[in-house]
This record gives C-alpha cells, structure tokens and sequence, in this order.
C-alpha cells in the first residue's frame, strides 16, 4: 500500500495562508484590548485549519496563537507579573498560552472528523464552536490555578464580551467561509479537501 503524502503544495500553501490570516487577525485583536485580556479574533483560522486539514494542523495554529499570545506586551505585563502572581506566574502564563488554543484546535479537528460522516453542518457548527468553548475553558483553569488573586477581574473580563465576541465569530465566520470556499471550488472543478 502507498503511503499518502500530506505535505503536497496545497496542504503547505493553505496552512501557510491560514497561519498569515491568523497573525494578522491577533495583531488586530491585540490592538483592541478589553481590561486585562485581549479579545483573540484567531480562533477562526484555527478552526478552519482543523476542519480543512486536520486535528495536527489546528494544534499547529494554536501553538502559533499560543506564541503570539506569549508576546503581546499586556500579557507580559499583567500576567507574567511575579509581585501580583508570585513566583509560578511565568510558568503559568507559558502553559496557559500554549495548552489553551492547542488543544482547541485539535479538539476541533477531531470533533469535526466525527460528527461530518453524518452531518457535515453539524460538524462544522459544532467544531466552530469547540474552539472559543475549549479555549476559554482551558485559560479559566489556569487563571484558577496561577492567578487567582485577580479571579474575578478576569472571570467579569473573560464573560462580559470576550469569549461572546469569540464565540459568535467563530459560530458565523466559520460556516459562512467554508460556504464561500465550497461555492468557489464547485464553479471552478476543486476540492475543499486539503488532506
């Protein structure tokens, strides 16, 4: 049996697209900060990644999120900050920013492998959303275990309009992308498969 090789030019092309989109995205929901935590407008590139090309490509792009997240000067400020935090506050900051949209991504992909054999609507509703829910989810545990001196600051910040704001991107871009993408491939003989 022939191994299949993913790495083709139209894999690496749409990843490396999606990775630009992504950046541009969080440098511009980094310049809109709302109290301590910036709103990440990325989580869409990361769920199209997971849903075009897989679990490993919407890790990929998380960990490229988690990285941007990691040098934005607020977060260093704020949430690297030994005197408020103590001592585990770098630590924690580093683990949080990689592990929340990682997971995200993956999860998403996978959720999304499972539920298209039977709907694909669904499944791309459904994977949408898993990654503001897993995204959100994971950094309220860390914000529980290392910053919990300043807990309901960033609960009220997390809930007022940041993760609405992130949930009803994902939930109406994502859908309506691949809607878009799916129109233009069918008028023009492509596929939307990237695997």
């Amino acid at each position: 049996m022939e191994k299949k090789n993913i790495f083709t030019t139209k894999f690496i092309a749409g990843v490396g697209i999606l990775t630009a989109v992504e950046i541009v995205l969080y440098i511009i929901g980094a310049a809109l900060p709302l109290g301590t935590i910036n709103i990440n407008l990325a989580l869409v590139p990361i769920a199209l990644g997971a849903m075009f090309y897989g679990p490993f490509c919407g890790l990929f792009l998380g960990a490229v999120n988690g990285v941007a997240t990691l040098l934005t000067p607020s977060v260093q400020s704020y949430f690297m900050n030994t005197e408020l935090f103590g001592q585990w506050a770098i630590l924690g900051t580093f683990l949080a920013c990689l592990i929340k949209c990682s997971c995200a991504g993956f999860v998403s992909g996978l959720v999304y492998n499972v539920i298209k054999k039977k709907n694909e609507i669904v499944a791309i509703i459904v994977a949408s959303l898993v990654v503001p829910v897993i995204n959100t989810g994971i950094f309220l545990i860390f914000a529980a275990i290392f910053f919990k001196y300043d807990m309901a600051a960033i609960v009220a910040t997390v809930f007022s309009v940041n993760f609405l704001i992130e949930f009803l991107s994902t939930l109406l871009l994502c859908p309506a992308i691949i809607r878009i993408i799916k129109i233009w491939n069918i008028k023009n003989g492509a596929t939307t498969e990237g695997k």
